[in-house]
């Protein structure tokens, strides 16, 4: 299992460490030089979002060097390869959660907090990684069935399938409970959106391992 975690970790390497560079540089630049509300919160959902963007391609990436064909004949299963790419997408996450983080605390120490709620953190970090779970849970089985060739065209269906499934979920829980609630009912809002994109996620995994057993190379 390690090394099909790292193995996945180098396919994703190269784009996830310039990526990361990138939002690093861009986080300190808002915090230090035009630290406003909103900006910080599209920069927390832009690390949350964009690194399983990067992350998520490097399920069979190697397709067509017949790399994947390779890992088959390893003492391996399928479902830990499959395994090793949902693990592999949580651990890329929390870089992601690690980076949209610091731009919270270093703008805390710097300004004080700027946003307007003190549930306004908590529903961003849910959005934020509700949308990359979801991304993942309709990536994942959705490249196993259409190949290496539809893989852009994939990543970017899943990508506005699961922002469509978050605020759509949003706007039910606002439209049952809202519009004004209480702080208590935004967190459980939030923690009932999480562990739905978690509950897809864990589905998901299952579907992706049984359409992987199927699959021939």
């Amino acid at each position: 299992m390690k090394g099909l975690l790292r193995d996945h970790f180098y396919a994703a390497y190269a784009n996830g460490k310039s990526l990361v560079r990138i939002l690093f540089v861009a986080g300190i630049a808002i915090v230090a030089v035009y630290p406003k509300e909103a900006l910080i919160r599209y920069y927390m959902l832009l690390c949350l979002v964009m690194i399983s963007f990067v992350a998520l391609p490097a399920f069979g990436k190697d397709g067509s060097c017949r790399w994947e064909r390779y890992k088959l004949t390893m003492p391996v299963t399928r479902a830990d390869i499959v395994r090793s790419c949902y693990v592999g997408q949580f651990l890329w996450m929390f870089a992601g959660i690690l980076l949209s983080g610091g731009a919270v605390v270093l703008s805390v120490l710097l300004h004080g907090f700027l946003f307007d709620r003190s549930t306004d953190v908590w529903l961003i970090y849910v959005m934020g990684v509700s949308i990359s779970l979801f991304m993942g849970a309709i990536f994942y089985p959705l490249s196993c069935l259409c190949g290496e060739e539809a893989k852009g065209a994939s990543l970017v269906g899943s990508t506005f399938l699961a922002v469509a499934i978050v605020i759509g979920l949003a706007m039910l829980w606002n439209f049952l409970f809202g519009p004004v609630m209480a702080p208590a009912m935004i967190l459980l809002g939030g923690a009932v959106i999480l562990l739905c994109a978690l509950a897809a996620y864990v589905g998901s995994f299952f579907l992706t391992v049984g359409i992987f057993r199927r699959k021939e190379y």
